[in-house]
């Protein structure tokens, strides 16, 4: 397996090409890692699109820079600063029904859905807008209902 890794890593510093068995790799590793694509994509120095990009296609190669940060983190160089991201940050397993993780993906969605948006700073701006009167109302409402162990207003 380490000779395997150490081929498919040498032809890729080669040539930048992100070939079915590398992706496989990265994607393998990136999901036992136990931290958001957000992290991750910050932790490789890429934006997330890119990252899926490299993980999905139709990306076919990486920027040499992006290259070293990617072979370092597949030889395990950045595990310990992986794990230690889960843990500062406990994603993983917390809250009786996984509530952080899923609060998690949410934020991510936004993520995703306001780097959508930023092309067109109006609908960004209106998006931002509508997320906080959203999450203002959510917490009006669980106040009113007495579920925050708030009295009533």
């Amino acid at each position: 397996m380490e000779q395997e890794l150490e081929h498919v890593l040498k032809c890729f510093q080669e040539n930048g090409k992100l070939t079915n068995d590398l992706r496989t790799l990265l994607e393998s590793k990136l999901n036992g890692m136990g931290v958001p694509r957000f992290m991750q994509s910050q932790q490789l120095c890429v934006s997330e699109l890119t990252l899926n990009k490299w993980l999905k296609g139709p990306t076919v190669r990486c920027s040499v820079s992006a290259r070293r940060r990617v072979a370092a983190f597949l030889r395990g160089d950045l595990d310990s600063t992986f794990l230690q991201l889960r843990n500062s940050q406990n994603i993983k397993g917390s809250g009786v029904d996984g509530s952080v993780s899923e609060m998690v993906s949410c934020m991510e969605l936004i993520q995703r859905l306001y780097q959508f948006f930023s092309r067109q700073p109006r609908i960004a701006k209106e998006f931002l807008t509508q997320v906080v009167r959203l999450a203002n109302q959510i917490f009006l409402d669980l106040v009113t209902n007495g579920a925050l162990g708030v009295n009533k207003p």
